[in-house]
């Protein structure tokens, strides 16, 4: 990583930057690889800001991001900040979405992980959904998931934010075709 754009992503960004700094990467998909290392440093800002540029390109397109699909979807378990965990997850579910069901079974690791966060209670509860979505995924190759998923909603619908009951009826309609 360049020093220009550590020192660039170590400041808080306003919206304008981000904007800039998502297009920037769209354009140039080959230089993604730069988030991925912001990530792995242990720097707040750096990690937060590379992040959340991560989860602005997934919201635009998230084509540029297929080749990376694998070292993105490796994060959720070397991350442990919730805010950047919150944003690579929404990545990871975004991916999740698109590679094709042979390449899904490559990362059914992730499940475990997902599941981990969604019922450990010292996460955000949007950490939480966006784990929960993104484990919602593996549903195409694993059926027999939305059971279990939607018993982890049960559970957790009594003490669940209103956000969070919105998110379980998103995900609950979600499940609805992978059955």
């Amino acid at each position: 990583m360049n020093e220009d754009l550590h020192h660039l992503l170590d400041t808080t960004l306003d919206k304008l930057e981000v904007e800039q700094l998502r297009d920037h990467y769209l354009q140039h998909p080959d230089k993604v690889t730069e988030l991925f290392a912001g990530l792995q440093l242990d720097q707040h800002n750096l990690m937060k800001n590379s992040s959340w540029i991560l989860l602005h390109m997934a919201k635009k397109d998230i084509a540029p991001l297929l080749p990376h699909a694998d070292t993105c979807l490796k994060l959720p378990f070397l991350l442990h900040d919730d805010l950047v965990l919150r944003n690579v997850l929404f990545v990871c579910e975004q991916l999740l979405k698109i590679i094709p069901e042979c390449d899904l079974e490559n990362h059914a690791i992730l499940i475990d992980r997902c599941m981990d966060i969604v019922t450990n209670d010292t996460y955000r509860p949007g950490t939480r959904c966006n784990a929960l979505s993104a484990l919602a995924q593996f549903c195409r190759i694993a059926p027999a998931l939305s059971h279990e998923i939607r018993l982890v909603i049960e559970t957790l619908q009594e003490t669940a934010t209103t956000g969070m009951k919105t998110r379980f009826r998103h995900v609950l309609a979600s499940l609805c075709t992978y059955l």
